[in-house]
């Protein structure tokens, strides 16, 4: 779940993913089953996942998903799971991204 391009952490631990972790793309999880913590949110026009009682969020708005602070997300607009697939693959499919 880390993009290879921004160097970001792996589940919590600051350091880089193993040298052969390879994310999966968004667009192989599209309607893929989602943890029941998962709670859809829109921020800045993109489709976030917040978990709240694991202090972490999700953005998936680009080729893979990226970490997002929590906090970011916690005010933001509710999507439900519907329009949270929709809006996902609408920016899969190279629509950009959907404003609030």
């Amino acid at each position: 779940m880390v993009d290879p391009d921004d160097g970001g952490c792996y589940w919590g631990t600051r350091l880089p993913p193993p040298a052969a972790f390879i994310p999966t793309p968004i667009r192989d999880l599209i309607r893929e089953p989602l943890d029941e913590e998962a709670q859809p949110r829109l921020f800045n026009g993109r489709p976030c996942l917040l978990y709240p009682d694991w202090d972490y969020g999700e953005d998936w708005s680009g080729k893979y998903v990226r970490d997002v602070h929590p906090f970011c997300l916690t005010c933001q607009p509710k999507l439900t799971l519907s329009e949270f697939w929709t809006l996902v693959e609408l920016l899969q499919r190279g629509h950009g991204h959907v404003v609030q």
